[in-house]
């Protein structure tokens, strides 16, 4: 379902950013509100761990570092070896996501996907190795990226191997997390486009801090969560070699249900 950019700005905080007061376990549900924070020796006690886990999984998986880029080596097609680009993903929202929500007394909580733009740029090392960067941030919101990719496989007939090695981190508002995700990908460069074909394994640890006050009493939630899936992913890059213009479609299955699909568009020097 497509969002207004106004929906988008009054849900995104209440995905990302719900206080203490809306993050709480079942037994501070069930105390008379407004509660005594103080009345709990462990801060963590405040916020349930289905919401922990399901943030962490969501963030840390969902907003993973994405090259956009075949097995083909950059080196062995680009002059200076060298492209930029801007790319935009949208992320399926898992249904523990949204039971989260619903846990937490979010009503009417309507966002499907998770929408991440991001600045692109990669660069290759000699021949068969090459390396690229990621990175969104506005405010509080900001996720960092790269990959390391080497291409061991490169026949001048015949698909191409190579092996990646992507690692994010994220920081939206009171979640902070780490991905890492190594690949094997296979692509067969063809004149004007390079298909492409990849596997890998997400890991994901995270962490949801918050602080709160109530009174004279101040303490800070700090609840750790973790993720891992397999994923699959298939894409194509189209390239106009005169102009060096860059178009890239790509789609993910996650084994976590955030599913991804995106588009990446720059230029290869």
């Amino acid at each position: 379902m497509r969002q207004s950019p106004a929906r988008l700005t009054r849900e995104l905080p209440a995905l990302l950013l719900l206080g203490a007061g809306l993050l709480l376990s079942d037994s501070a549900q069930s105390a008379a509100l407004p509660f005594d924070p103080s009345q709990y020796p462990d801060p963590n006690a405040l916020i349930d761990p289905k919401f922990v886990a399901a943030i962490v999984k969501t963030i840390g998986l969902g907003t993973d570092h994405r090259s956009y880029e075949p097995a083909t080596a950059l080196g062995s097609y680009s002059v200076i070896g060298l492209d930029f680009g801007v790319d935009i993903t949208a992320a399926k929202l898992p249904k523990e996501f949204n039971d989260a929500i619903k846990l937490a007394g979010v009503k009417n909580f309507t966002l499907q996907v998770l929408p991440i733009p991001r600045l692109h740029l990669h660069k290759s090392i000699g021949k068969w190795l090459g390396v690229g960067v990621s990175y969104i941030g506005y405010q509080n919101y900001k996720i960092y990226g790269g990959d390391a990719k080497v291409t061991f496989f490169e026949p001048e007939e015949g698909p191409t191997f190579a092996f990646r090695l992507a690692y994010s981190t994220s920081r939206i508002g009171f979640v902070q997390t780490k991905t890492w995700n190594p690949q094997l990908v296979m692509s067969r460069r063809l004149v004007f486009a390079d298909p492409y074909l990849g596997i890998g394994y997400q890991t994901s640890t995270g962490k949801i801090q918050i602080p709160i006050s109530y009174g004279g009493y101040a303490a800070e939630i700090n609840a750790a969560g973790s993720a891992r899936s397999f994923i699959a992913y298939s894409g194509i890059q189209f390239t106009l070699p005169t102009i060096g213009l860059q178009l890239t479609l790509e789609g993910d299955y996650s084994a976590a249900g955030i599913h991804t699909l995106g588009t990446k568009v720059g230029f290869s020097f």
